[in-house]
């Protein structure tokens, strides 16, 4: 029903936005790895591609930053025992390039990683998904365009999850610093919860 939302973001939490186009507010459920790279900008538009699910006691608006993350989703949620929330959470915990890579690779260990994911349904996911991932277009795959430096993105998405900005910054740059790999948002911001959450 709805192809994509172009609007402004007037509110932003790590499971959700806000849009307003031309009045109306919308309110989409992101995954962490879209709404760590949204920042709230009432001079700059967002476009966001969008899934509305339908199910007799609601109806859910889910948005991405790319198609590429929106089919991926497309895709999870047509196996048994994936909701939207539930696919939503995988696509928080890994990338999509990553989701992508780890069932074309059966790679259960990764799939397993996500929260709310064992093996039988990870097994699953490999055998149902497989080949459908394997005939994704690569023009999907098209990097997400990111608004401003990525190191503030991830700080100010951890200051989104509760933590301090000062410390979230120490972390941060520690990662840059220490490890030559060039990461993406998500998994600049995956390295530094997991290193918060240790402390």
């Amino acid at each position: 029903m709805y192809s994509f939302l172009k609007g402004i973001i007037v509110g932003n939490s790590p499971t959700s936005v806000v849009m307003d186009c031309n009045g109306i507010g919308y309110e989409l459920q992101t995954s962490l790895h879209t709404s760590s790279q949204i920042k709230v900008d009432k001079h700059q538009p967002c476009l966001l591609h969008t899934y509305l699910q339908v199910r007799e006691d609601s109806h859910t608006l889910f948005g991405f930053l790319s198609k590429f993350e929106k089919e991926i989703f497309k895709l999870l949620i047509t196996v048994s025992g994936i909701s939207g929330s539930t696919a939503r959470n995988i696509l928080s915990s890994l990338t999509p390039n990553d989701v992508h890579q780890a069932i074309i690779n059966q790679d259960l260990h990764t799939i397993k990683s996500c929260k709310g994911i064992g093996l039988k349904t990870a097994q699953r996911l490999c055998i149902e998904l497989k080949d459908k991932m394997m005939r994704l277009s690569s023009t999907d795959k098209s990097s997400i365009s990111t608004v401003g430096n990525q190191k503030d993105e991830v700080i100010r998405a951890l200051e989104v999850l509760g933590y301090s900005k000062r410390i979230s910054e120490q972390i941060v740059v520690q990662i840059i610093a220490k490890e030559s790999q060039d990461y993406d948002i998500s998994s600049l911001l995956k390295k530094a919860l997991n290193q918060l959450q240790a402390r």
